[in-house]
């Protein structure tokens, strides 16, 4: 559960979150829809505890972990984080991308976790090649199963099909929809686009200047 209260974010005099109140309450998909500059990836940015809120406070699983003089670091927070952009290392392979999280555990345990996340995002074939020998889904693939790895309760994804092709948008997708079916997992996913919205199903929360607003 992911629970956020009256959270506010400025960036100079810029408001970009504005007393912020919503709960995820529930295992598999939730969408955060709303246009451009309305605050989406700022307010996953403040759960991943990437940036700070100036008030208010986020809780994961009942546990505090932004507001009253607290910061739980983001790789204490058991998330993945998709971003925008793949965001690769582009001087190492996709096998050394995904492995990069793991340098905690054993080298049997980063070996399964490779094994499986490649295996789920079916490129097993590409684990040798560079970003640049990719396609842009597979890139999109990558990033996916570099999140993955790390076996987060939360998987957090900012229009991660942003600059793909319709059938490449359709397949990631339908991807996407199946990692939802996952009910030990939850994913916040942010768009722009109602169509995606619709498709992946669940509750959607809408966002604009900054606020969460109630259907028109």
């Amino acid at each position: 559960m992911i629970e956020i209260k009256k959270v506010s974010k400025k960036f100079g005099n810029f408001t970009a979150v504005d007393q912020v109140s919503l709960t995820i309450s529930r295992p598999g998909i939730t969408v955060l829809m709303g246009p451009s500059a309305s605050g989406k990836t700022t307010l996953l940015r403040l759960i991943a505890g990437l940036e700070d809120p100036d008030q208010g406070e986020i809780r994961m699983d009942k546990q505090l972990v932004s507001g009253k003089g607290v910061k739980v670091q983001p790789n204490k927070r058991g998330i993945g984080f998709v971003f925008q952009q793949p965001a690769l290392w582009p001087h190492m392979r996709v096998a050394e991308n995904i492995l990069f999280g793991l340098a905690g555990l054993s080298r049997e345990e980063q070996q399964q976790r490779l094994r499986e996340t490649l295996a789920l995002v079916d490129l097993e074939q590409k684990k040798n090649s560079f970003p640049h020998q990719l396609s842009g889904g597979q890139q999109r693939l990558a990033a996916i199963a570099r999140a993955l790895a790390v076996q987060p309760q939360y998987l957090l994804m900012d229009e991660p099909l942003a600059n793909l092709d319709k059938a490449g948008r359709e397949t990631m997708l339908r991807f996407i929809k199946e990692l939802g079916a996952d009910q030990a997992r939850y994913i916040f996913y942010v768009t722009h686009d109602p169509v995606e919205a619709d498709f992946l199903g669940g509750p959607i929360a809408k966002m604009r200047e900054g606020k969460i607003v109630a259907d028109e």
